[in-house]
């Protein structure tokens, strides 16, 4: 699709079924499409907060994880094995 904007007024070529047309795209056509975007905002910064908070638990766990010892660790990777089906090594 090709925008082109002639004054106020933006149109867009159409070839998304193989078929050319010409549409025009208002002010109140414009502003809808932006009121639009807007309404999602908060939508977006919800999922920001949430994703930046998923990796600030991520990154504690990786510090965590340091101040543990092998043998910790090893139990922590048997049992996770064991809870995913693996059964017990030994």
């Amino acid at each position: 699709m090709t925008d082109v904007r002639i004054g106020s007024l933006r149109w867009h070529l159409v070839d998304e079924t193989g078929k050319r047309g010409v549409t025009v795209m208002s002010h109140i056509d414009q502003a809808s499409e932006l009121l639009t975007q807007i309404a999602s905002e908060q939508r977006v910064v919800d999922r920001l907060c949430q994703t930046t908070e998923q990796l600030r638990l991520i990154q504690q766990a990786k510090r965590d994880l340091t101040n543990l010892t092998q043998e910790q660790i090893r139990d922590a990777f048997e049992r996770r094995h064991a809870l995913l089906g693996g059964g017990e090594r030994g």
